[in-house]
């Protein structure tokens, strides 16, 4: 083999690696799947309207007991656009990333803790926290 032929078989194989590596990467920011939904969530109707009574924050019992979100990414998309302002707070005062399956528990832990002075952004702030105690429900951890 020539010394040139080696060189791109090596660079062919070193971008192959890195190639992997991204895809591995990539497929870890997804979130697993979610838990199945096994029946109705006694309080469920309750939760739900708490977060604004859209058929998206429909809650159920998940296959491990616990109450989840019949459709996890429905509900957080939806959520986001309801609570936009409290969102965007907690992320600027906490220097928090995007909200996403792997940053949702930072969301969950700041927004117990929120210094919000307006009472309504300090009642969004917390409704996030109790979205994402719902939402780590739908999926394994």
């Amino acid at each position: 083999m020539t010394k040139t032929k080696k060189k791109w078989t090596a660079l062919a194989a070193a971008a192959a690696c890195l190639a992997l590596v991204s895809l591995v990467g990539w497929l870890h920011s997804l979130p697993p799947a979610a838990y199945p939904i096994v029946e109705d969530y006694a309080d469920g109707v309750r939760i739900q309207s708490s977060f604004g009574g859209d058929a998206c924050y429909a809650v159920g019992t998940n296959s491990i007991g616990k109450p989840a979100f019949v459709d996890p990414e429905a509900a957080l998309a939806q959520f986001q656009e309801d609570q936009k302002d409290s969102f965007a707070w907690l992320a600027a005062e906490n220097d928090l990333p995007p909200i996403s399956y792997n940053s949702f528990h930072l969301y969950k832990q700041y927004g117990w803790q929120t210094t919000a002075e307006d009472p309504a952004l300090a009642d969004g702030c917390q409704l996030i926290s109790q979205f994402m105690d719902i939402y780590e429900n739908s999926y394994p951890v």
